[in-house]
């Protein structure tokens, strides 16, 4: 069996398995069922699922905070969650979310069906799906608009370089800006300390070069003591590894408190930043000097204001143009 037919399999499976569960009102296998209605305006007709609702709590931190809040829904046989206004345009992510929560994965799409479910993700606080999703984004991106590292066939690289295959790419890359950025944001919260405050990158904790430091203890072979001021045994060998154990603390000390020193300064200039708005800014950046030349991304830029502050900050290279036309 293939890969393909075995993931049919599996779709047909699961709608017979929840229509099942449903008519037995949520008592089948002993799982409590939650009715999902998803009916955003973009739908034709709202769509019903009834999902095992530990499977939607432990994929969604949404749907768990619904599971375990006591309220009075909570003594219905079948609690009821309704996902209308502001899911627009998500049906095949969601249902591409009920295949993820049941088997860990979910059939890849193109970087617009990525960006789609990284959406989905954020809002359903769904964390392990966000990282795949992201990670998926980002192969879709370089995979497209690096084709012509990725592609040896001379034919298809041909169809690729066509103008029909470069408005699409421009287009799809267009709109994963603003699903991504009209999507996501930015984390909340004060730029957070390095890493975490210890002896490892802060330099208050760090122990001391100074000649008299106790931080510093070197253990000989005759079980002398050594501290950076001096080693007890007499023996040459003992005091030649003292002496270089010594010198190599000092260095470890010296660096890690330039990299806290740099750390510190990044902070002072830089901004936290979720990873898929950074892959995206990132993969557009890389390919300015392609994306300027159609009028739609000036005007992406004008509309996504963190678009573009981000992607001033990415490395940037292009050649000079006659682009901007000055008035006299």
């Amino acid at each position: 069996m293939t890969e393909k037919s075995k993931k049919r399999s599996f779709a047909e499976w699961v709608p017979c398995l929840l229509l099942f569960a449903a008519a037995n009102k949520g008592r089948s296998f002993g799982y409590e069922l939650i009715h999902v209605i998803f009916s955003p305006s973009t739908s034709p007709e709202p769509k019903r699922f009834y999902l095992h609702a530990d499977k939607l709590e432990e994929t969604s931190e949404y749907f768990a905070g619904f599971i375990r809040f006591p309220g009075t829904e909570a003594t219905e046989e079948i609690r009821e969650v309704q996902l209308g206004e502001g899911w627009e345009r998500l049906e095949g992510a969601w249902a591409a979310f009920i295949e993820f929560m049941y088997s860990g994965t979910y059939e890849k799409g193109d970087m617009v069906c990525e960006a789609s479910m990284v959406v989905l993700a954020e809002r359903l606080v769904a964390g392990e799906l966000k990282k795949l999703a992201t990670a998926r984004l980002e192969k879709e991106l370089v995979r497209d608009l690096d084709y012509e590292k990725h592609t040896m066939d001379a034919a298809l690289l041909e169809v690729l370089d066509s103008e029909d295959e470069r408005q699409r790419r421009a287009q799809q890359a267009f709109q994963v800006v603003r699903l991504i950025y009209g999507g996501t944001h930015r984390p909340y919260g004060p730029e957070p300390t390095p890493t975490a405050l210890n002896s490892e990158n802060d330099p208050s904790q760090l122990p001391s070069q100074s000649n008299d430091s106790p931080s510093f203890i070197f253990k000989c072979k005759h079980n002398k003591v050594g501290t950076a001021e001096s080693l007890q045994c007499s023996a040459t060998r003992c005091q030649s590894r003292w002496d270089n154990s010594l010198r190599q603390f000092e260095k470890q000390v010296e660096r890690r408190i330039k990299e806290f020193e740099l750390e510190e300064e990044r902070r002072k200039f830089g901004y936290k930043n979720c990873r898929a708005r950074k892959v995206v800014a990132e993969q557009i950046a890389k390919h300015v000097e392609y994306f300027r030349q159609w009028p739609e991304f000036r005007l992406v830029v004008e509309e996504v204001g963190e678009f573009a502050s981000d992607l001033l900050m990415e490395q940037l290279d292009f050649t000079a143009s006659e682009l901007v036309h000055a008035d006299e």
